[in-house]
């Protein structure tokens, strides 16, 4: 049986995408866009490998030449491919536990992924930023105020 890459699922997993891509060009709150849940989806939802990760990473990189480059791009760009991997290994079995697990774990592991290339990349960083608080602070910078009480003994 030939394989059909333009279905009707590949399409409304593309306009999924490219909504998701829009609102990282929208004013919201710092961190917070469907970026991840759009790798997810992606990963999940789109047969073709090489449509999975290419359009998530297209609308990224898209939306980063409005937004600006940095020199942290090649760790967040293998977070979001990671995370479509994570989708890709839910595919056959998809409900509400593995969802939130894969959501969870996708998230923890961009955050590592991309706090830790910032950490070991910029040597101009105090050496407080290189110890355990250091990450906590960097962490914590992801989640506006929620992690605040870590902080107090460390200021």
């Amino acid at each position: 049986m030939k394989y059909k890459t333009f279905t009707p699922r590949f399409f409304v997993a593309l306009s999924v995408i490219l909504v998701a891509a829009v609102l990282r060009l929208l004013p919201h709150w710092p961190n917070l866009t469907p970026i991840a849940a759009m790798a997810l989806f992606a990963g999940t939802y789109i047969d073709k490998k090489q449509y999975a990760f290419a359009i998530p990473i297209a609308a990224m990189f898209i939306s980063d030449l409005f937004i600006g480059l940095h020199s942290n791009i090649p760790a967040v760009y293998l977070g979001f491919a990671i995370t479509v991997l994570i989708g890709m290994a839910i595919r056959k079995r998809v409900n509400v536990g593995t969802v939130l697990f894969a959501s969870v774990g996708s998230s923890v592991i961009f955050f590592l992924i991309t706090n830790f290339s910032r950490m070991a990349g910029e040597p101009v960083l105090s050496a407080n930023i290189r110890r355990l608080t250091g990450m906590l602070y960097c962490g914590a910078s992801i989640f506006p105020g929620l992690f605040t009480w870590i902080f107090i003994p460390c200021e």
